[in-house]
Formats: C-alpha cells, sequence, structure tokens
C-alpha cells in the first residue's frame, strides 16, 4: 500500500514539473516575442533582425548592429520588456548601416498590403495598415496566433518608408494552442552564429506558411545554401508545401534544397 502511495506521489510530482515546465516555456516564448515587437517598435532598432531568448530569467539579445548606439538601445529595451538581467551575444558590423527612404504613407500601405497578401494570405481581410508621413505604421486587426501576429512586423521591415511598426494586432483563443505546437520551430535552438540567426529564421517562417509540415529540420550547406528537410502526409501534400517555400519572394537570392519524407 505504501509502495503504491509512493509511486501516485511521484507520478503526481512530474506530472506537475511536466505542466510547469510547459507553462513557463510558453511564458518564456511569450517574453521573448514581447521584447522582438518592441525592438519593432521603436526606429532606431526597427531595421535589424534582432532576437531574444529568455533562460533563467535572463533575456540574451542575439543580431548584428551597425553600432554601439543601436546596441545600447536594443539593450535597454530588452530590459523595459524582458528583463532587468540582460545577455549582450550581438555583433556589430559597420556596413550593417541600414538607411531610410522617404516615401509617401499610402504608397507605404500599398506595399505592406501586398507583402502581407504574398506572405500570410489568409490575413489579408483581417489585417488594417495605418502610416503616418514619417513612416510609423500601425498594423490592427486579428490574427490566429502569436506566431502570426510576430510575423506581420518583421515583415514591414521589408516595406520601403517603414520607419517603425506599433502592432496592435488582437490574437484569437487558439493562440495559445497555435504556440505551443509549433513552439519547436519557432525557437528551435539558441543561435550562435549569424548562420544560427538565418536558420531559425527559415524555421519560424516554415512553421507559419506550412504549419502542416512536420519534423522540420534546416542545415546551412554555405553562405546562400540551405537543406530543409520535413514531413508530409501525402504526396500532394509534400508538393504544394514544397512550392509554397520555394515560392517565397523573401528567399529568392537562396539556393534552397528542400527533401521532403512522405510515409508509404
Amino acid at each position: 500500500m505504501g509502495r503504491g502511495i509512493g509511486a501516485l506521489l511521484i507520478a503526481s510530482c512530474l506530472a506537475v514539473n511536466s505542466a510547469s515546465a510547459q507553462t513557463l516555456n510558453r511564458d518564456a516564448r511569450g517574453a521573448e516575442i514581447a521584447v522582438e515587437l518592441a525592438w519593432m517598435n521603436d526606429p532606431i532598432t526597427f531595421p535589424y533582425e534582432l532576437r531574444a531568448f529568455i533562460k533563467n530569467g535572463v533575456v540574451e539579445v542575439h543580431g548584428v548592429v551597425p553600432s554601439p548606439i543601436v546596441r545600447k538601445q536594443a539593450l535597454n529595451i530588452a530590459r523595459l520588456f524582458g528583463s532587468k538581467h540582460v545577455l549582450d551575444q550581438t555583433d556589430i558590423a559597420a556596413g550593417s548601416l541600414k538607411s531610410y527612404v522617404n516615401v509617401p504613407s499610402e504608397k507605404v500601405v500599398a506595399a505592406a498590403q501586398a507583402r502581407i497578401g504574398r506572405g500570410l494570405p489568409q490575413l489579408r481581410s483581417t489585417v488594417g495598415i495605418e502610416c503616418s508621413a514619417e513612416g510609423r505604421a500601425v498594423l490592427h486587426g486579428t490574427a490566429s496566433t502569436v506566431a502570426e501576429k510576430l510575423a506581420l512586423s518583421e515583415m514591414m521591415r521589408v516595406v520601403p518608408g517603414c520607419l517603425q511598426v506599433e502592432n496592435r494586432i488582437q490574437v484569437g483563443d487558439v493562440a495559445s494552442a497555435g504556440i505551443v505546437q509549433t513552439a519547436e520551430y519557432l525557437a528551435p535552438s539558441r543561435p550562435t552564429s549569424t548562420g544560427g540567426v538565418a536558420i531559425e529564421r527559415i524555421c519560424r517562417r516554415i512553421a507559419i506558411l506550412c504549419p502542416q509540415a512536420k519534423d522540420v529540420e534546416v542545415r546551412q550547406l554555405a553562405a546562400d545554401r540551405f537543406h530543409i528537410h520535413f514531413s508530409a502526409t501525402t504526396d500532394a501534400e509534400a508538393s504544394r508545401l514544397a512550392a509554397h517555400i520555394f515560392g517565397q519572394e523573401e528567399w529568392k537570392s537562396l539556393r534552397l534544397d528542400v527533401d521532403v519524407s512522405v510515409p508509404r
């Protein structure tokens, strides 16, 4: 009897620890996204692909910035929206400075709408965009997942004339389920190099573009070449997902090798 009760207590503790770990992981990812959205809502850090990774209450800041001033701003925002404990993992590259191009606000909105229509067509009718004459964009409307909300802000980086983006997108009830289901693709590992950041970004995009893809693995073979492997349930699904990946405008400059496994 005592041995049985002991086993039940151990099983109960394991279940509680597992649930607590899932909650902590989900909370940490939510905090990471909050930091990344805040970077994109600041004109100093907006142009640069910065990534936040939170572990044991410490925010690691990864990415390439053009100057100590941009680095300092990124770290200040991470402290404000993430944690007062910040670990700087950024690299400074003078040639990475990005210039701002003044574009009429109506053209910024049109370009952003076209971009969203190509990258996230399912949100074309649910997302609205406003832009001031100074290039400050505001996104409003709804998305199904937190991953989609983050992707919308990231898309604005390549829109000429956009200086910063305030993301007011409301996420539906399925957001929590979506972020758990795609967590391994949204943040598969903490990158240790620029290549790692590129791999992590590709994994994120595949998770959003092709949520049906399973067992996604991305390997960098050269500076501009990546091998992508994933599993699909049918040949038709495999062809459709592969075509979707090859059709992404932002990856036109990359050489992609796509390998799909279909169970027989």
